[in-house]
C-alpha cells in the first residue's frame, strides 16, 4: 500500500494507550453527540478508560446527503477537531468519516477524496445496511481497492445477513477488506445476535480492530476497557493488536500487522477442533 502525502505519514510512533477508529463525538452533525458538553464528556471517558488516540467519524450518506451538506459536515468536523486539540489535548483526535455504502459511494469518494478517509490516508471506514447486503458489493469493494482505497468494514456483526451467513463476509476479508467490530457488540449492548456474530468473527480471525462506535456519554460511551477485558478473558485474540497496534497503523496509513489465517467456521464453533486450531495459530 502506498502512503499518501498526509499527516498519516508524518509520524509512525506507536501510541501507548488504546486507539479508537470509530466515534461520533462531533456535536450536532449526526445521531451522536448533540452538544459540546457531550463531546467533552466522551473525550474524558476515552482518556480515563485508556484511549489516547481516536478518529472522529461522523456519518456520511452518499447520494442521500447533497454534496453541499457533506461539505458543511466536514467543515464542522475539522473545526471541532481543532477545538478538541486545544480543549482536551490528552487525546489526539484525527479526521475520518463513517461512509454508508450506497449507489453514489464511488462518485462521492472521487469528489471528496481523502477528506473522507481515516486521517487522510488510504483507509476508508464503510458501513453496510443492517438488514441487507446489496447486489454487486463484492465488485464495489474490488473497484475501491483498484482505486487505491483499503475498505475497513464497520461493525459487520450488526448486519443480519452476515449474522446468518458469515461465509459471505469471510470472502470479503479474503479479498482484502478489513474489519472493525464494536466494543458494545461484545458487551451485548445491541442484543444477542450481534454479540454471537462478533464472538464468532473474532474466533475465526476475521477482525482487524475493535472500536467504540461511541455516540452518547451514557448509553454508548467512548470506552474500550470492557472490550479489552473480554477479549483477554475469553481468549478471543490479541487485545493489544486489536485495540492499539492495528488501529494505530491504520491511522498512520501503514499496513496492518500480519493476521493469523482465518479459522474455518466449524473449527471456530468450539470443542477439540477449535482448541487445536487456536493452538497452532499461536505457534
Amino acid at each position: 500500500m502506498q502512503s499518501s502525502t498526509s499527516d498519516a505519514t508524518v509520524s509512525a510512533e506507536m501510541p501507548t494507550g488504546f486507539v479508537d477508529l470509530h466515534t461520533h463525538l462531533v456535536p450536532g452533525v449526526d445521531d451522536g453527540a448533540q452538544s459540546i458538553e457531550d463531546s467533552l464528556q466522551m473525550l474524558n471517558q476515552a482518556f480515563h478508560s485508556g484511549t489516547n488516540m481516536l478518529a472522529a467519524t461522523p456519518h456520511v450518506y452518499p447520494g442521500v446527503q447533497k454534496d453541499s451538506e457533506i461539505e458543511t459536515l466536514l467543515q464542522v468536523r475539522d473545526q471541532w477537531i481543532e477545538w478538541a486539540g486545544h480543549e482536551f489535548p490528552q487525546v489526539r483526535v484525527m479526521a475520518g468519516a463513517e461512509i454508508h455504502c450506497t449507489h453514489a459511494l464511488h462518485e462521492t469518494l472521487k469528489r471528496f477524496n481523502h477528506r473522507l478517509s481515516l486521517n487522510s490516508g488510504d483507509y476508508i471506514l464503510l458501513e453496510f445496511p443492517f438488514d441487507m447486503l446489496f447486489p454487486g458489493l463484492d465488485k464495489l469493494l474490488f473497484l475501491l481497492q483498484q482505486d487505491g482505497w483499503v475498505p475497513v468494514i464497520a461493525h459487520p456483526e450488526r448486519n443480519e445477513v452476515i449474522q446468518r451467513n458469515p461465509e459471505v463476509f469471510a470472502r470479503m476479508v479474503s479479498a482484502g477488506a478489513l474489519t472493525q467490530v464494536n466494543a458494545g457488540s461484545l458487551l451485548g449492548w445491541f442484543g444477542d445476535a450481534p454479540r454471537k456474530s462478533a464472538l464468532q468473527l473474532l474466533r475465526r480471525n476475521l477482525v482487524h480492530a475493535v472500536a467504540s462506535d461511541a455516540h452518547w456519554p451514557e448509553a454508548r460511551p467512548a470506552d474500550l476497557s470492557g472490550a479489552n477485558a473480554m477479549i483477554n478473558d475469553l481468549d478471543l485474540g490479541d487485545a493489544d493488536l486489536l485495540l492499539r497496534r492495528n488501529p494505530a497503523l491504520i491511522l498512520q496509513n501503514q499496513q496492518v500487522e500480519h493476521m493469523p489465517e482465518p479459522v474455518p467456521r466449524k473449527a471456530a464453533a468450539g470443542g477439540f477442533l477449535s482448541r487445536l486450531a487456536r493452538h497452532f495459530q499461536k505457534e
